[in-house]
């Protein structure tokens, strides 16, 4: 009996000796829209001599990602980072060494210590909101990174942010450096002794190396704090066994590189779009007052607030954070017909999957009510994954939204945000999806006052 034949892969158009290497420097995101485009559910494309795989079908996805995802590994896609993160960084594992990394930080993020991490989240948006002046136009990137980054050295580590402009500068030299390997494979390693690659070592050093003063100041606390570190480190397995030195390093360095950038870029791009949508931004008010009446949020009144949520859903569908990832297969197999070969190249684009008009009408069309609670079950399984899916979902989804989720509901009971005239924003297809510099106009709402009062 003689095997049917495989399905076969489109492939665009482009220049037989370079690929498109020239387009994905110059416009990555208009390439990868272009595959998806041409080609349906699964298109290749090439950059320089290396092949890459759109996939770009719910169904394949869902098979890939979910059904096969022990057959999937990152590591072609994390050598770059193991400099940073390190060799044990959950994203970078495969096989029961990841299953047992996730088993052993998956307390950190249950709801008892949700519930925990949202008083911080609040106060410290609480302070950012009261040095916005009124009238005055802010950078509204860097207001942002400043918030998660105070957020995050108190949740994580449960300390002050008392970080000196050398920490900061070494953050942006090492997010910078990532975005620079993503972005050009060829790029030469580490090790070779250039000016830029001595800049990234430095950076690297200062990093680990505050990331190890904060590891034993958290050892020397003894008990748990509240934080996600004080809780690894008294974790264990089913088995009994701790993370190691080396593990508790890595996963407390990748948990802030990887949340700093992401949810700081999906709240910059939430403000965007309120200033953008003057009538989204006037029923967001409507619901912050009517709930909160001027008074803080906690855990408990976000399931109050619904159409804050569906902003930032929203917003997360149109400028996914991780708008691109890959995997490769571990041997060869065969999905949906289509056969993969062992180390091919598959890309996940999740900003293009979010365009795909058969479940997003209109798609470029800013639309919260995508997302009410009957739109959202009317959905295919990964239709929509911003955070991913399947056993390598973002382990922080639940912290990043409940982060964003405060934060938008919070402040907007005493900001509007509209747009300067002449000020144009610009995507960033970098390690993540990031906005250019942009200038919002503050206006303090006196309604929370009044409300409060």
């Amino acid at each position: 009996m003689s095997t049917p034949p495989f399905k076969p892969i489109p492939r665009i158009r482009e220049p037989w000796l370079v690929g498109s290497w020239s387009e994905f420097q110059k416009d990555r995101l208009g390439l990868l829209l272009r595959v998806g485009r041409e080609c349906g559910e699964v298109g290749e494309f090439r950059i320089g001599p290396v092949p890459f795989f759109l996939i770009n079908s719910v169904k394949l996805l869902s098979s890939l990602l979910v059904d096969h995802a022990a057959d999937l590994g990152t590591e072609p896609f994390f050598k770059a980072m193991v400099p940073v993160l390190g060799r044990t960084a959950v994203p970078g594992l495969h096989g029961e060494h990841h299953r047992r990394i996730r088993r052993i930080m998956a307390p950190a993020f249950q709801h008892k210590r949700l519930v925990g991490y949202s008083e911080n989240m609040v106060m410290c948006a609480d302070q950012i909101q009261r040095g916005l002046q009124d009238g005055a136009e802010v950078d509204m990137v860097r207001v942002m990174q400043n918030l998660v980054r105070e957020i995050l050295v108190k949740s994580l580590y449960n300390v002050d942010m008392v970080e000196g402009d050398a920490f900061f500068e070494s953050v942006h030299v090492v997010a910078e450096y990532i975005s620079a390997r993503v972005a050009n494979p060829l790029m030469l390693p580490l090790a070779v002794p250039t000016s830029y690659n001595r800049r990234a070592k430095a950076a690297i050093k200062l990093l680990r190396g505050r990331a190890w003063e904060l590891l034993e100041e958290g050892r020397r606390r003894g008990e748990d704090k509240g934080d996600v570190l004080s809780m690894l480190i008294l974790a264990k397995d089913e088995d009994g066994s701790g993370l190691t030195e080396e593990e508790l390093l890595d996963q407390i360095l990748t948990l802030y590189m990887a949340g700093l950038e992401t949810t700081a870029n999906a709240l910059s791009f939430a403000w965007l779009m309120l200033a953008r949508h003057p009538d989204v931004q006037a029923r967001l008010h409507a619901e912050v007052d009517a709930v909160l009446g001027g008074r803080a949020p906690g855990y408990a009144d976000l399931a109050r607030l619904p159409y804050s949520l569906q902003v930032l859903k929203e917003t997360l569908r149109l400028y996914p954070s991780a708008f691109f990832f890959a995997r490769a297969p571990l041997k060869d197999i065969v999905v949906e017909g289509y056969q993969f070969r062992q180390n091919q190249f598959l890309a996940i684009c999740p900003y293009v999957h979010h365009r795909n008009p058969e479940y997003f009408p209109d798609p470029e069309r800013f639309d919260p009510e995508r997302f009410t609670p009957e739109n959202e079950k009317k959905l295919p399984r990964n239709a929509y994954m911003p955070f991913g899916t399947g056993p390598r979902v973002c382990i922080g989804q639940f912290f990043a939204l409940l982060e964003a989720h405060l934060t938008v509901a919070h402040m907007s009971q005493f900001l509007s945000v509209s747009f300067p005239p002449q000020e144009e924003v610009r995507l960033l297809p970098l390690a993540t999806l990031t906005p250019s510099l942009f200038r919002l106009k503050i206006s303090r709402r006196k309604t929370a006052m009044a409300l409060a009062s």
